[in-house]
């Protein structure tokens, strides 16, 4: 038989994982219906008022209907004590990572789009070997920057924000540093 104090603090920490995603119950219902489950609002108020016992099964696909990890996260639903500072620190830091991972994706992608596209008009006499290899070398001086922010730039070595140099179109038009001149990005 489970312990009211557990079974409480267990709905306790449902309701605030899932308003730390800011899901209203309703979305987290239907999420969890497409799961297989037959849960209603009061289902899940009930859960989260500790009326009733969260299953096994049940907190392994709450979490992935909350967006969460299961195998990872598990502990946080029983947990008993309230999320600390150096928590929402901490998930601030792993959001802003994974925001830069899709990112730095994103750039890998663009520059070697655009190296094939400087490769392509080289050979097709559209541009001269030297301003190829101008803009090959500006890729990489971007690249390398980036690599630079990364080794030297921690804070104990004063970190400061990365600037980036604009590239300037032969228009003389610079890309905005807003990034609201994108280059595109090739579908896999």
């Amino acid at each position: 038989m489970t312990h009211p104090a557990i079974a409480v603090n267990i709905g306790s920490n449902v309701s605030t994982l899932r308003s730390r995603k800011d899901l209203s119950m309703d979305i987290v219902v239907a999420k969890m219906n497409l799961m297989g489950y037959r849960w209603t609002r009061t289902t899940l108020i009930n859960i989260e008022h500790g009326d009733r016992k969260l299953q096994a099964t049940e907190a392994y696909d709450l979490l992935t209907a909350l967006g969460y990890n299961p195998p990872v996260d598990l502990p946080l639903l029983y947990n008993t004590v309230e999320q600390t500072e150096i928590d929402d620190v901490m998930d601030e830091c792993q959001r802003r990572a994974v925001t830069l991972q899709d990112s730095w994706n994103q750039y890998l992608h663009s520059s070697q789009y655009a190296a094939e596209r400087i490769h392509k008009h080289e050979e097709s006499d559209g541009i001269s070997k030297r301003q190829g290899e101008e803009l090959l070398h500006r890729l990489s001086s971007w690249e390398d920057s980036l690599k630079d922010a990364i080794e030297e730039r921690r804070p104990e070595n004063g970190a400061h924000l990365i600037t980036w140099q604009p590239y300037r179109h032969r228009d003389g038009n610079a890309t905005d540093s807003d990034n609201s001149q994108k280059p595109p990005v090739q579908e896999q």
